[in-house]
């Protein structure tokens, strides 16, 4: 249906079927009716309602809102402001300038007005632009020394390593010559025995995203096969106190009590002989141990004949030589954790659900349960 807008409403419109618009209010109302698909406005009822960029406005939101909807404007009245922008640009004498003033005052006074107000707020924005890149050049230089300290203390800490492992090697060889010994300094830090019916290992090469979850889950499904707890252990790299933050449940190795060393799942920074051969004497006979060994450490520290280790890699380059059916990384060749869209909004049952049916679940329950 077909709206004019106009100041006085005209029978010989309405008798071919034209709904007469003679307000404002009549006009938004009729802009917003599903039934209008065609609107013109009068050039007598535009200067009375409309400012130039008012016009611009109203005829640019319901170009957007109403793609379908034909609109119908007097060119002399109306002109895009862009246009008037590039007319302007054309200009090269004052002459030129006076004509569109007198022509056009109101259109041409409002772009000015525009171009000068898009100016100022373009020097605001420039500033401001300015100030930020200004900041994250500060924080680039800060965050560059800071890097600069880390690879100096990482250099120190490689050094004092090697000299500790040398002299750690060097007594070794003093007590065997001297004493007639033959003890083996690497296994000082390798533990064998444990009384556990099954343990699996998994040594991180490089971090693998999901692997936390993954053995939380691993753990409740293990809870819900054989009605009993499984231990877990996580051995982080030396001095690694503060991350003990990111597993509240379990104990912290400084702080244990004995009940703690005998069924609490602990958070270790660096591996800690001494607490680890308590914890492997399995003194409440539970079935299932899982280490989580981020140490940093070349070699896993326990090894045996119901030891199952697994290692985790980012980018297999890492990881020759090593069965590919003993790898978690993020390649379908091998074990690995599928990203689950929208998984905190599952309930745990169905977390539980979803990860009880992914092959890398199955292959280590499938280790756990091997004899």
């Amino acid at each position: 249906m077909k709206y004019i807008a106009l100041l006085e409403p005209d029978n010989d419109l309405i008798i071919k079927g034209i709904t007469c618009i003679t307000s404002l209010q009549e006009l938004y109302t009729s802009v917003w009716l599903n039934e209008c698909t065609e609107l013109e406005i009068t050039k007598p009822f535009a200067k009375k309602y409309f400012t130039y960029q008012g016009l611009i406005a109203f005829v640019r939101s319901t170009a957007a809102l109403f793609p379908n909807m034909t609109l119908h404007i007097d060119d002399t009245l109306y002109k895009d402001m862009d246009d008037t922008v590039r007319n302007l640009m054309r200009y090269e004498t004052p002459q030129e300038m006076s004509y569109a003033l007198t022509k056009s005052p109101e259109r041409t006074m409002q772009v000015i007005h525009e171009l000068c107000k898009y100016y100022f707020e373009t020097q605001v924005d420039s500033t401001v632009a300015s100030n930020k890149l200004a900041t994250f050049l500060m924080q680039i230089t800060s965050l560059q020394q800071t890097i600069h300290e880390k690879d100096k203390t990482l250099y120190e800490m490689t050094n004092k390593y090697n000299e500790t492992y040398a002299a750690l090697h060097a007594l070794g060889s003093r007590l065997n010559f001297q004493y007639e010994k033959t003890i083996d300094v690497e296994a000082l830090f390798h533990l064998r025995d444990n009384q556990f019916i099954k343990i699996l290992y998994l040594k991180e090469i490089t971090r693998v995203h999901y692997t936390d979850t993954m053995l939380y889950y691993l753990g409740e499904i293990i809870k819900t096969l054989y009605g009993e707890p499984i231990r877990t252990v996580i051995i982080g790299p030396y001095y690694s106190y503060k991350n003990s933050a990111m597993y509240p449940a379990f104990k912290e190795h400084w702080n244990l009590t004995y009940k703690d060393v005998y069924d609490a799942d602990i958070y270790m920074a660096g591996f800690q002989p001494k607490v680890m051969t308590d914890i492997l004497q399995n003194a409440n006979h539970i079935h299932f141990l899982v280490v989580l060994d981020r140490s940093g450490c070349n070699a896993p520290f326990i090894d045996g004949s119901n030891v199952e280790t697994v290692y985790t890699v980012s980018d297999l380059k890492d990881a020759e030589g090593i069965d590919p059916s003993h790898l978690i990384s993020y390649s379908p060749d091998t074990l690995n954790i599928p990203y689950i869209e929208n998984f905190e909004g599952n309930t745990t049952e169905e977390k539980i659900k979803k990860y009880s049916t992914m092959p890398v679940i199955r292959t280590l329950i499938d280790m756990l349960e091997k004899r």
